[in-house]
Order: C-alpha cells, then sequence, then structure tokens
C-alpha cells in the first residue's frame, strides 16, 4: 500500500523466483542521519533553503532541512501552518450492534510548492475552519488564497505537478468546480479548467497516484483503471471496487498524449502491470521508467514484483530485476550508483535485515547491503532535498544502535 487508505492488496502469493539476484557485496553507508517530525508523513517538499514542508496525519509540519540549529519562526518568513480537519466520519459496529461514528483524521498527500504559495492536496474537509476539500491554494502567509477558483467532490487528491502555463491534479475526486472529471484536471494558475480529459471517462473506475510528464510530451498516469468496456467484468458501475476488484482487473497505467488523448498503443504496452501502481519516477538521464506498486509480472522465465524498469518507448528493460518483494513498492530514489526502494515489504528469500527499505545496484537490481534498517515501518516516500535525503513513514528505524522514528533525513557516504 502506499498508504493505508488506498485500495490495493498485501499480495502475499509466493511465485519461483530464477534467483539471478544475489546480495552485492558493496555496502551503502549512512551518514548524518537526523530525526524529523514524528508524525506519520506522506509527503515533502522544500519551503525554502532552510526548511521542510512536511506532510501527513493531522496537516503540515516545518523542520530545518540544515545540520545547525535554526530559528524555524525566523526561517518562514511569515508563514503560519493552518488547521486542517476531516470532519467526515466512518460508522462501525460495536459488539453490541450499535452503530459507533469515528472521525477520520486529515491527512495530507501531495505538496507543490510554488513562487505565490502552496498548493496542498489530501484527504481533508476543512482549512482554518473554512470549508474546503482535498485542495487548497495557501498563500505564502499560510490563508487560505481567495482568488484561487477550486472545488473537490467526491474523493482525494494524491498528486499535484506542475505542468505547461498551470498544475496538473490527480486523485480519486468525481468533480472539479461543478465539471465532471475522472480523477485528473489540467488548471491554470487561477485554478480554472483547461483540460478535464473527459476521454478517461470509459474508465468505470480510475484512482491517479502520481503523474509523470515524459519528454516527449506525454501525461503517465500511475494507479489503477477499470476499463468498462472490458468484456470479461461483468461489474455494475456502482458496485464496490475493493482489493480483489483491482487485483483481478485493474491496469496500472495509462498514457495520455500531450493533447490529452489517451495514447492506446502505449498504454497497451504498459498492460501487464496489473492492480495498483504507486509511484511512476523517470531516471536521472529521463531515458528509463521506474514503476512501482502491488503487482507481479513474468516476462522471458524472469518475475518482477512490485518495482519493474521500462524504456520510455514502453518495453520493458530485462537487465533491471530487483530480488522478489512480498508486499507493495510505494517510492525510489535514485542517485548516481545505487537506488533506494521503499514501501510495506520483506523479501520472499526471509532476509531478515531487510524490512520496508532496501538499497540495490542501479544497473542490474541486485541488493546491496545498507546500514539503515527498520522495524515494522511503512515508508510512504523518498526524496531529496538539498543534500539530503527525506525518509517518511510510519514506523522505526535504527542505524546502527540508534533508533529514529517515523521521519528522518540521512546523506550517503
Amino acid at each position: 500500500m502506499k498508504y493505508i487508505f488506498h485500495l490495493s492488496t498485501l499480495m502475499t502469493i509466493a511465485i519461483l523466483f530464477n534467483g539471478c539476484n544475489e546480495s552485492h557485496n558493496q555496502a551503502v553507508e549512512i551518514d548524518n542521519v537526523k530525526q524529523l517530525s514524528q508524525k506519520k508523513s506522506f509527503t515533502s517538499t522544500k519551503f525554502n533553503n532552510d526548511l521542510l514542508l512536511i506532510g501527513g496525519t493531522e496537516g503540515l509540519s516545518l523542520v530545518s532541512n540544515r545540520d545547525k540549529k535554526i530559528d524555524i519562526q525566523k526561517m518562514t518568513l511569515g508563514f503560519k501552518i493552518p488547521k486542517f480537519l476531516n470532519q467526515t466520519t466512518d460508522t462501525i459496529i460495536s459488539k453490541s450492534d450499535s452503530n459507533v461514528s469515528m472521525v477520520k483524521k486529515s491527512e495530507i498527500y501531495t505538496i507543490l510548492k510554488i513562487e505565490d504559495g502552496v498548493l496542498i492536496g489530501g484527504n481533508f474537509t476543512s482549512v482554518n475552519n473554512k470549508k474546503k476539500k482535498s485542495f487548497v491554494k495557501l498563500t505564502n502567509t499560510g490563508e487560505i488564497d481567495q482568488e484561487f477558483s477550486s472545488e473537490i467532490k467526491g474523493g482525494n487528491v494524491y498528486k499535484i505537478i506542475k505542468y505547461k502555463k498551470g498544475y496538473l491534479i490527480g486523485g480519486t475526486f468525481g468533480l472539479y468546480n461543478n465539471v465532471d472529471t475522472a480523477g485528473i484536471v489540467y488548471i491554470d494558475k487561477k485554478g480554472n479548467i483547461v483540460n478535464n480529459f473527459s476521454n478517461l471517462k470509459k474508465y468505470m473506475y480510475s484512482e491517479i497516484n502520481d503523474i509523470t510528464v515524459l519528454a516527449n510530451g506525454n501525461i503517465l498516469l500511475g494507479g489503477a483503471f477499470i476499463n468498462q468496456e472490458d468484456s470479461l467484468l461483468n461489474l455494475n458501475p456502482d458496485s464496490y471496487i475493493g482489493d480483489e476488484t483491482l487485483e483481478d482487473y485493474a491496469h496500472g497505467i495509462v498514457v495520455l498524449k500531450a493533447d490529452g488523448e489517451i495514447d492506446e498503443d502505449l498504454t497497451d504496452k504498459f498492460s501487464m502491470i496489473k492492480n495498483e501502481v504507486y509511484s511512476t519516477t523517470l531516471s536521472k538521464n529521463q531515458n528509463k521508467l521506474y514503476i512501482t506498486g502491488g503487482f507481479k509480472i513474468k516476462k522471458d522465465n524472469k518475475f518482477y514484483t512490485n518495482i519493474i524498469r521500462y524504456d520510455i518507448s514502453g518495453d520493458i528493460d530485462t537487465t533491471f530485476q530487483v530480488e522478489e518483494l512480498l508486499g507493495e513498492v510505494y517510492s525510489i530514489y535514485e542517485d548516481n550508483e545505487r537506488i533506494l526502494i521503499a514501501g510495506d515489504f520483506i523479501p520472499k528469500d526471509g532476509n531478515s535485515n531487510i524490512r520496508s527499505i532496501m538499497a540495490v545496484n542501479k544497473i542490474n537490481g541486485n541488493t546491496l547491503k545498507m546500514d539503515l534498517t527498520s522495524d515494522c515501518a511503512n515508508i510512504y516516500q523518498i526524496n531529496k532535498a538539498g543534500k539530503n535525503i527525506i525518509i517518511l513513514g510510519d514506523g522505526t528505524f535504527s542505524v546502527g544502535s540508534k533508533d529514529f522514528i517515523n521521519n528522518i533525513s540521512i546523506n550517503l557516504k
């Protein structure tokens, strides 16, 4: 699972592995480990050269991205953390068969810092006690930007990226500014719709977790997509879409052309990826694409579980193969020689030193030894902020004899 509220399932289906991945002798050494916010967190971005803005349960937090202690209040330049609430409830049945309402916590899944403020997406119903569902633009003082037109109905926002002269917003929402959508819109800098990608309505269900713009202008969507034209699927459009449905019927990738039309040929080349995709990450040279999620693929007698590398033309890079992982992969980080992989997984071979985070050789995917270990952690995101690698999640990390909770900053030697 990328986040525990998603519709994916923890895969425990065992498949034979061809044994080509052996641990590499090279060790990945960790340096300069620093504890960040201890809240369960999903996403972060550079707020400025000194601070990180982190999003997770119960909203936002600002933390230092410097090695030395700094006065965070002085570095915020007048930005005040707003209050996010989620006033929806889940109804559960107690042992006495009486209904019990449980208030959900607000959660922030995606943050985009822009020149005149911050765009925030997630699962919330109000900001600073004003009604605002799942998407908001904040000013540089932390107030709601009243000149930005945005209203989400029916769902959450999982990804926001810059695109052309505006932004792409992805998630599970059904309406944006009262216009019907399929979980994605292209908006201008004022929040107005430029393209609502109406052709995506061919999918009876779409959940967009990640968005990557390729060098040729194509837009690659990672998530879960169920095609209502699939002759094998006999579901009522109002049917509950659960884990088994996703595993059996969902495709993980849809590719759009620059004009917003579906690139059927390229989408078909990714059709081997079933179930849910959580991240789509371009390599540094932009000629490879890493896709992670909760899937399994067999090609040419090789198995690929939860992480696979393609070239941008849609062909699997069979030179790169990570050992079989039971669980799900949510995020990766690529440096010059290595790749860090994060999620909620264990290796099928039972390596007790690996849980939810691992390092592999960038060339072939072979496992590398690493100083950093986790204990029952779910790691939702790895990204870079300046010289530091930011690791966000929910659980305990260990480096040597020291333990850290939920979110840390590290350097790789």
